[in-house]
């Protein structure tokens, strides 16, 4: 039995370190539901989740949000409150679905008219709810998938009577987390990734010919939310999987639900150690514990020659004094010497006093165990002393936001082949460019890009069938040295926790304002691994 109440701890604190980070900075509800489509709840729809269909509540179970897809195959469930004492979701009314504007080209419309046959209703499904490709009308019907009366995990809907062979049923898949207000700002990327994948793919006919319908959701950072989020998903839209979540600070809520019907996170977004310790949750990246703890010092090793190491680390978050310890664990390994080491905060606006105390100290390496935007303004401190120390990261350091000149010289570790340099990533950027266009890049959404491209080589085989969620399983369990085409390193996933799945990771490094990768295409691993 895992002892979940540290990351737990983690968790709530985390937020913090978001919420401050993200500052003056709100995702915009409309424009992150306008090209990948939405489903838009109503008030009385809204009530209906949080009373009768919540199995928390002991109601018959409601098809809200169970059908109805916008032309991109996608749904989703918004969050403006949050229940108590029963954990039913409670979803908004926001506009869903709007992509029509004076933004859009004509590529993009006619891509989002290919798709909509490619994610029509099935016979038999009922009718949706979502919002039209022209706005938040009522009339657009999408992949439905019919809500039963109680948990079946992972039975996608089945073609009604009178089906063919080639109307192939949806998959449906899931995704959501803290995915509006200040905390969406740090995973936006990730939203982007998923609407630009879900559209891509069924542009490209889908999964083995079945059409995806990823189905989106916000739990506004609360863990309550998070966890009746994914049990509508699962009992109601009978999603077969998560893929390409950002439960950054939720995780720890949901993982015990997950382990105990068998559904499988594949993928998440690095920010709790309980991704790498839950049997349920299958991440093809580097892990967030012990692997983060090499990767601090991989990122330096791998680029430099230089081993007097000072720690700056948050004091928000509990997980940025866990990297801390991982990060004094390992450096005898790596033959780091630490010669300092202050909690900081990522508030601060000026870190004068701390570089100036780690270079008496001889540091000649400043590793930042915080945001990306607190290594930028530690460069420019350390900057403005003429001092210019090694500042390093761990993978949070492969952002938009470190190509500046400030970050100049910036070390990273990217936990995928790096998306601004690498050919293998540039299906990323033009999915994001053709679909998504206004939509976040960064480090976060490429990862969630390789998670989801881990769901199509998962699904392959899948042609003959409607995969269920066991389908999904034994393909995981099935992999032995998988890279996704070049993408990860070989990865093969046990029954059990996978801590020590993927323990290897990509140097990056800020030269002329630009995220570079010094060995290309090339990856370091922990030592040992």
């Amino acid at each position: 039995m895992i002892d979940r109440s540290p990351w737990l701890r983690a968790s709530g604190a985390l937020a913090v370190v978001l919420l401050v980070a993200g500052c003056g900075s709100r995702v915009d509800r409309q424009r992150l539901s306008a090209t990948g489509g939405g489903l838009s709840l109503s008030s009385a729809q809204h009530r209906a989740a949080a009373g009768a269909g919540s199995p928390s509540a002991g109601g018959t179970a409601s098809p809200v949000g169970a059908a109805g897809a916008s032309v991109t195959g996608t749904a989703a469930y918004g969050m403006a409150t949050q229940s108590t004492g029963t954990g039913a979701m409670g979803a908004s009314a926001a506009t869903a679905g709007s992509a029509a504007g004076a933004r859009q080209d004509t590529s993009r419309a006619t891509a989002r008219a290919a798709l909509a046959g490619a994610t029509a209703r099935p016979p038999g499904a009922p009718a949706g709810t979502g919002g039209s490709a022209a706005g938040g009308g009522a009339g657009a019907t999408g992949a439905g998938v019919a809500a039963g009366s109680g948990p079946v995990p992972g039975a996608p809907g089945a073609p009604g009577k009178g089906a063919t062979a080639t109307a192939r049923a949806p998959i449906v898949f899931g995704t959501f987390g803290t995915g509006s207000g200040v905390l969406g700002r740090a995973v936006q990327p990730i939203i982007t990734a998923d609407k630009a994948w879900s559209a891509d793919v069924n542009a490209r006919g889908g999964l083995a010919g079945h059409p995806v319908k990823l189905i989106f959701g916000d739990d506004g950072g609360d863990p309550a939310a998070a966890l009746a989020i994914a049990k509508r998903m699962v009992e109601q839209d009978r999603v077969v999987a998560f893929v390409g979540t950002y439960l950054v600070t939720t995780t720890p809520a949901v993982t015990p639900y997950l382990e105990q019907v068998g559904v499988p996170m594949i993928g998440g977004p690095g920010g709790n150690e309980i991704e790498d310790h839950s049997p349920m949750v299958f991440n093809p990246q580097i892990g967030s514990d012990e692997a983060l703890g090499h990767g601090i010092h991989l990122a330096v090793t791998s680029q430099s020659d230089k081993r007097k190491m000072a720690i700056l680390y948050c004091r928000e978050a509990s997980s940025c004094r866990q990297q801390r310890d991982r990060a004094l664990q390992f450096a005898p390994l790596y033959g780091m010497t630490i010669v300092y080491e202050a909690q900081v905060s990522i508030a601060q606006p000026d870190f004068t006093a701390e570089v100036i105390s780690a270079r008496n100290a001889g540091a000649e390496i400043v590793t930042m165990l915080t945001d990306e935007q607190t290594i930028v303004r530690v460069a420019r401190s350390a900057h403005r002393q003429g001092w210019s120390p090694v500042v390093t990261g761990t993978y949070t350091a492969n952002a938009e936001v470190v190509q500046t000149a400030d970050a100049e010289g910036v070390l990273g570790i990217a936990a995928t082949v790096p998306y601004r340099s690498s050919p293998k990533m540039q299906p990323y950027l033009d999915a994001v460019a053709r679909y998504v266009p206004d939509g976040a890049l960064g480090g976060y959404g490429a990862t969630a890009w390789v998670q989801d491209k881990l769901i199509e080589r998962l699904s392959a085989g899948f042609a003959d069938r409607n995969p269920t969620t066991a389908d999904y399983l034994d393909a995981l369990y099935a992999l032995r040295g998988e890279t996704l085409g070049g993408l990860v390193p070989p990865i093969t996933f046990n029954k059990g926790p996978h801590a020590h799945v993927n323990m290897c990771g990509f140097p990056i490094r800020v030269v002329n304002a630009k995220l570079t990768a010094p060995l290309g295409d090339n990856y370091v691993c922990a030592k040992g691994y």
